[in-house]
């Protein structure tokens, strides 16, 4: 009578050498572990953040219900959100061969994801300008949630300097304040805001990329319940650090400037300047309120809130006057109402389109120029 073993003696050959052969390659590993070859599962892989939104992606997004909460005149509806192969938000290369291509860098009110695909103002301004001049132009829109001048400098060295534009314009004032209030520094480990990313091997991540969409689900229903962590989240993360003065955080946001504007230069890029617009009046509504509701455990009052949020706008026009770069002024051009922002500084449609005439107007002499 045949045994087991010679019933199936194939397989059985088969998995003891598959277990010899990962006997050996386990002692083989743990060997090359005392050689200049090793010590790779030991070291932590650290990547510099490129904060950008996600390449090839085409959505319907619609705002959820607490940035409805959060403001009284955004349209409660889905908004077309594509992405392009290189992370821009579409239409931001409509032409193969520009005639001039523009840059627009920044946070959320650059990004204007709850504003309609048509009236996008780096889009629109595009278009403009087109316009204007008879000629092609492509308006990069590389505006991303979130994301503080020093993001939008690894932006300019990494995707835009690759996509050879002429222009490049910089709106950014209240993510840096942000930042610079939570975590009194630009080089910080929170989860959203660092400058450098840990590669993650834990459970927690593989269940991220096995499960993607219900991490997301989870993520915003913990988001609700804790803080989003965003431009208006001013809960003190970082309260066992000094707090910084005045004067130190808008010399930090200095530096970032003279720095985005310079690389510029140094790469034949035109650097362009924008203060950032809101509905921070001397009395605030109860919107504006709502959005800075802690405020108190930052110990600072709204007053001295917005002086910070215009002193950073002082900053940009200082900068743009030493470096002789040109400014638009958008604090002093849109008026803070509703009609334009639907809440502190995020546009609306017609905040949006209000926006991209105001810059075409100020770009057209500048592209003209290029143009010669």
């Amino acid at each position: 009578m045949s045994n087991r073993f010679e019933n199936n003696s194939k397989k059985t050959l088969l998995i003891i050498s598959l277990i010899m052969i990962l006997v050996v390659l386990f002692g083989f590993e743990k060997l090359l572990g005392n050689t200049r070859f090793g010590g790779e599962e030991n070291q932590s892989v650290r990547h510099i953040r490129l904060k950008e939104n996600t390449p090839n992606i085409n959505k319907m997004l619609s705002p959820s219900d607490d940035i409805v909460a959060l403001s009284d005149s955004l349209e409660n509806k889905p908004y077309s959100f594509k992405i392009d192969q290189n992370g821009f938000i579409f239409p931001s290369t409509p032409h193969r061969d520009a005639d001039k291509v523009i840059a627009f860098i920044g946070g959320s009110t650059t990004e204007c994801m709850y504003v309609d695909e048509d009236k996008r103002f780096p889009a629109l301004t595009g278009q403009l300008l087109e316009t204007s001049n008879n000629k092609k132009i492509n308006a990069l829109n590389a505006g991303v949630s979130g994301n503080n001048s020093m993001h939008s400098i690894n932006t300019l060295l990494n995707k835009i300097i690759p996509m050879n534009p002429d222009i490049a314009v910089l709106l950014h004032n209240i993510n840096d304040l942000s930042v610079l209030l939570h975590e009194k520094t630009y080089w910080n480990n929170n989860q959203h805001r660092s400058l450098i990313v840990e590669e993650d091997h834990s459970i927690k991540s593989q269940i991220k990329q096995l499960f993607p969409n219900t991490y997301t689900f989870a993520y915003e229903v913990k988001r609700k319940l804790m803080g989003d962590g965003n431009e208006f989240d001013n809960s003190d993360d970082g309260h066992n650090k000094p707090k910084l003065s005045n004067e130190k955080m808008l010399s930090m946001f200095k530096a970032n400037l003279n720095s985005f504007v310079e690389i510029n230069k140094a790469n034949s890029i035109t650097p362009v300047l924008m203060t950032q617009a809101s509905r921070f009046t001397e009395k605030p509504d109860d919107v504006i309120m709502k959005n800075l509701q802690n405020l108190d455990a930052m110990d600072l009052t709204y007053s001295e809130y917005r002086s910070l949020f215009q002193a950073m706008n002082q900053v940009i026009r200082t900068v743009a006057l030493e470096k002789s770069v040109l400014l638009i002024d958008l604090e002093k051009e849109v008026p803070p109402t509703n009609q334009y922002m639907s809440d502190p500084v995020h546009f609306t449609n017609s905040g949006s389109e209000l926006v991209a005439k105001i810059i075409s107007a100020k770009l057209a002499p500048l592209v003209e120029e290029l143009l010669e």
